[in-house]
């Protein structure tokens, strides 16, 4: 069917089993940090973004994006620019002097995220991958913060994409630090080609995972009321 110039493709029904199949895959989903050495192909993340691009948006704006970084020299490249402007936020929080100035700068609250995350920078300068755990594939979801509803879009086109992703056997992980690093460097917005008025909502890494878990992760259970 042709609507406004475009045609949708072809889909059969939806099966029986696929509710139960999407409930096992949702409880037995965990984030994953130690991945093989197998690359992940090609042909398979296309399948995944591509169909993650039929995620919903609100007021239909369709203004989200995702950049893909499958080769780890890339990956390398962006970890060391992020790592070098938080070693160097870090120290100015470490400073009695400038801390409130750089408080009052980046907020409370993501001032005292890089100030929790400086105890580890030095294991990066080690040769310690913390930031993108030596993943073959980085995504970076962006949108345009002028869209009615900018980050709940890129974060429903994130979390569609991990579930596809997991469908096909393959290991994620959101990286929240990555977020920050790329929102607080504008030299790492330069080598991501991100344009202006495109924020990053979210970021996960991609990978074959080197260990098989036989049971989920257990949950406490969150606030569910049903209004009566």
């Amino acid at each position: 069917m042709d609507f406004a110039g475009l045609t949708a493709p072809e889909t059969g029904p939806v099966p029986d089993s696929l509710a139960g199949d999407l409930e096992e895959l949702i409880q037995n989903r965990r984030s994953v940090r130690q991945f093989s050495d197998r690359p992940v192909e090609p042909g398979l993340l296309s399948r995944i973004l591509d169909a993650a691009d039929y995620s919903p948006t609100g007021t239909n704006a369709r203004k989200t994006g995702v950049i893909a970084l499958s080769r780890r020299s890339d990956i390398d490249q962006l970890n060391g620019i992020i790592m070098r402007r938080f070693t160097a936020l870090a120290r100015i929080l470490i400073n009695p002097l400038t801390r409130p100035i750089l408080r009052l700068v980046l907020g409370r609250e993501t001032s005292a995220r890089v100030f929790s995350y400086s105890s580890r920078i030095g294991e990066y300068w080690q040769g310690r991958d913390i930031l993108t755990h030596d993943a073959p594939v980085l995504l970076i979801f962006y949108g345009d913060r002028r869209a009615p509803t900018a980050s709940q879009d890129g974060m429903i086109r994130a979390a569609n994409t991990m579930l596809l992703a997991e469908a096909h056997g393959l290991g994620s992980c959101y990286i929240g630090f990555l977020v920050i690093g790329i929102r607080l460097s504008p030299r790492a917005r330069r080598f991501l080609g991100l344009q202006r008025g495109r924020r990053v909502f979210e970021t996960m890494i991609l990978g074959h995972p080197r260990v098989r878990y036989l049971r989920g992760v257990p949950r406490f259970g969150g606030d569910i009321r049903f209004f009566t």
